[in-house]
């Protein structure tokens, strides 16, 4: 009894310390708490715990647009999908599809923005190689066809001046609905976003047509710059084309005849063809069988002032005549031997 008496002594403090702590925590809980004596020797303080700043989403921004053309439709939107991206499918045109998606033959040329830009935006437009329309009515292009059809960038309007404005094409079919088809704007073609006289590999059909350029007496030392050439002839219809006399007028054949291959439904196929025909000269002083061919030549209609002369080898006039204004032309035949003379008549042709 005594030794139980004794173990209680020593517990009880213990037990009614424990209570009082309990009472004083329910007090603390119910009321504010007491301001701690003045003479305190120290005081606890308790630091509050630091809260973790929130994690930014990612944006748009720092993600990089890959280049998705020539990939199935679906494949394309995957792609942009799995980078955080949402996608919209547009035509060339950058009208909206509506009710259909594209099926698994659609191809995408490229995007809006560009493939290896940055985008503020979540959505990105993806250009299908056939419309809505196109795909109800059974129209179809290879990845190969898309490929094609974004490789090529015509810039049109190219200036000295910085603050001058440029142009893109795609095509030159797309040139030929514009106002630079018959115009003197410079323009140059990019091959995959280079300058085509710099592009160090071009495909089999580019080089098919710079090989029709070198077999025909052309010019195709530089084989980008020889395509870029062909490309801009189909392009373009340049005012007077057919009637420019370059240094090498068989280089200006090759050319044409290059360009014919590649784009035979130009609405300029006509100039096209007259440069590979007709044989041309310019004025001035010119010995039959060595400057030029004997046979008959005509000038352009509406000449005037035109002089021209037919010379035997020592000097002699054997005809010669001074013409006003000939709505119709002028025509003259000339012999092997013969000297010719001409002044402000332009240029002539050969047609017999």
């Amino acid at each position: 009894m005594v030794a139980l008496l004794h173990k209680w002594g020593q517990m009880k403090y213990p037990i009614a310390a424990a209570v009082a702590a309990v009472l004083l925590a329910a007090l603390t809980a119910c009321g504010p708490a007491a301001t701690p004596a003045a003479n305190t020797s120290a005081t606890a303080t308790t630091k509050p715990t630091p809260t973790a700043a929130p994690t930014p989403s990612p944006t748009r921004t720092s993600t990089k647009i890959p280049d998705v053309s020539g990939l199935a439709a679906s494949q394309a939107s995957i792609k942009l999908t799995d980078l955080g991206f949402r996608t919209m499918y547009v035509d060339k045109d950058g009208k909206p599809w509506g009710r259909a998606y594209p099926s698994k033959d659609v191809v995408i040329l490229g995007t809006n923005p560009a493939a290896n830009s940055y985008s503020g935006d979540e959505v990105v437009k993806l250009i299908t190689s056939v419309t809505e329309e196109e795909q109800k009515a059974g129209v179809t292009r290879s990845a190969e066809q898309a490929k094609l059809a974004n490789r090529y960038t015509y810039t049109c309007g190219i200036s000295i001046s910085a603050t001058s404005k440029s142009t893109d094409f795609k095509s030159y079919k797309d040139v030929w609905k514009s106002k630079f088809y018959e115009s003197s704007d410079r323009c140059l073609l990019y091959i995959d976003g280079e300058v085509a006289s710099d592009h160090p590999l071009l495909s089999k059909d580019e080089e098919a047509i710079v090989d029709i350029v070198a077999n025909n007496g052309g010019d195709a030392s530089l084989r980008g710059y020889a395509f870029a050439d062909v490309f801009a002839l189909c392009a373009q219809n340049k005012p007077g084309y057919a009637d420019e006399l370059p240094a090498k007028p068989q280089w200006k054949k090759a050319e044409a005849k290059a360009a014919l291959a590649l784009c035979p439904d130009a609405p300029h196929a006509a100039v096209l063809q007259e440069v590979v025909d007709s044989v041309k000269i310019s004025d001035g002083n010119k010995i039959v069988g060595k400057d030029m061919d004997p046979g008959t030549w005509k000038t352009k209609p509406a000449v005037k002032d035109c002089y021209w002369s037919r010379n035997t080898g020592g000097g002699d006039i054997i005809a010669n005549d001074f013409v006003g204004f000939a709505p119709d032309g002028v025509a003259v035949t000339v012999h092997a031997g013969e000297g010719f003379e001409s002044e402000r008549c332009g240029v002539w042709t050969k047609i017999g």
